[in-house]
């Protein structure tokens, strides 16, 4: 077998001019393939971890925005609020961006989120807690775990935010959800430091009975008006929307990139059959097998997928450090790259090679020596 890999990348060394083109092609269509997929990867671990974190909660703001906050409540609204009957928990919160607002960031950005201290564990169960504790004065914050982790941040030390510096006393476990960009400070604090006094931009719901929130955003509405209530079965149809959106792209370029490596491959392999086809000819009368020699094709052809889905997955891995390297990234992009997106990009190499080898071979094979000499 190694003797037939060895002959193989002699022959594809004779033909440089044909494989290195093939083998960009196959590279470029690969890469499109990792990195399409690792980006509905990304939004299919996002969209569990949202789902979860709001599920039977509602979130009661101005403008139906997805990332939950468009526009401001003055916050003697809550009091009218608390007259609902299905309501059981309000939490007055301050949404702002923890990055300046003119930047451009890729994926979730990392948010501030204030709140009543005394209400965080209504927000954050005390077991979404990595280490440390909820804050207890206003120069303390919780941080999430993408944001210790990408500013390597510990318990005790200081996070510097475009509004303030603050003392960093919990850091909460990996979720996969937007809790793990999210700061959480005292609404207070907040409000004085971002100039909002009184004011804020969403109002979270706990409803007291399950089922309630339909009831719950009918009498939102009836007794504020414009206030409007974002559920979660509105959060996880937004979510449902984005992953079938990245899922459609993913087959697309799945398609594209297996149609265009199958026909530049192929067309490598039909020029070195219609080459050697004497050869083939020859070795067929002495005995040899058309499994043999079919073979000895397919080893050619699995080393220009194989390095092309090699180089292909470099490209993919230095094109995500480079997006991680830039602050409009937040710190993160949109890429996950999974064991099973390694597995799957590498066996459709392996089929691509599989077919590209058969079909040019596939008639002469079937002919005798004879009539493929006289060809």
């Amino acid at each position: 077998m190694i003797g037939i890999f060895k002959e193989a990348v002699r022959m594809l060394l004779r033909r440089k001019s044909r494989v290195i083109p093939a083998l960009c092609a196959v590279s470029s269509g690969i890469f499109l393939l990792i990195v399409t997929a690792s980006v509905s990867a990304y939004f299919m671990e996002l969209s569990s971890g949202l789902i979860d974190s709001f599920k039977g909660k509602a979130f009661l703001c101005e403008k139906k925005n997805f990332w939950i906050g468009g526009g401001l409540i003055p916050e003697e609204k809550i009091s009218s609020l608390r007259t609902i009957e299905n309501i059981g928990i309000l939490i007055p919160m301050l949404i702002s961006r923890a990055e300046a607002d003119d930047i451009v960031v890729m994926g979730i950005p990392d948010i501030i989120v204030g709140i009543p201290l005394e209400l965080c564990h209504f927000y954050v169960n005390a077991s979404a807690l990595l280490e440390g504790k909820f804050p207890e004065s206003p120069d303390e914050v919780v941080i999430g775990w993408d944001i210790a982790k990408n500013r390597r941040l510990k318990i005790g030390e200081e996070i510097e935010l475009k509004c303030g510096k603050f003392k960093v006393s919990g850091i909460t476990k990996k979720t996969s959800s937007i809790l793990d960009k999210q700061i959480i400070a005292s609404l207070s604090e907040m409000q004085r430091l971002l100039e909002r006094k009184e004011l804020l931009t969403c109002i979270m719901a706990i409803p007291s009975k399950e089922n309630a929130i339909e009831k719950i955003s009918e009498e939102v509405k009836s007794k504020t008006g414009y206030i409007q209530t974002i559920s979660s079965r509105y959060i996880e149809k937004e979510i449902a929307q984005t992953v079938s959106f990245w899922n459609a792209l993913t087959i697309v370029f799945f398609l594209i990139s297996g149609l265009g490596s199958l026909a530049s491959v192929s067309a490598v392999t039909a020029m070195a059959v219609t080459e050697r086809k004497i050869e083939i000819a020859v070795k067929k009368a002495i005995g040899a097998k058309n499994k043999d020699i079919y073979i000895e094709y397919l080893s050619e052809s699995l080393i220009i997928t194989c390095v092309a889905w090699i180089t292909a997955l470099v490209f993919a891995l230095a094109f995500i450090l480079f997006c991680e390297s830039f602050p409009w990234t937040s710190n993160a992009a949109v890429f996950s790259i999974t064991p099973f997106i390694l597995f799957f990009s590498l066996l459709w190499s392996v089929l691509i090679a599989a077919a590209a080898s058969y079909l040019p071979l596939r008639d002469i094979l079937s002919e005798s020596p004879a009539v493929l000499l006289r060809s």
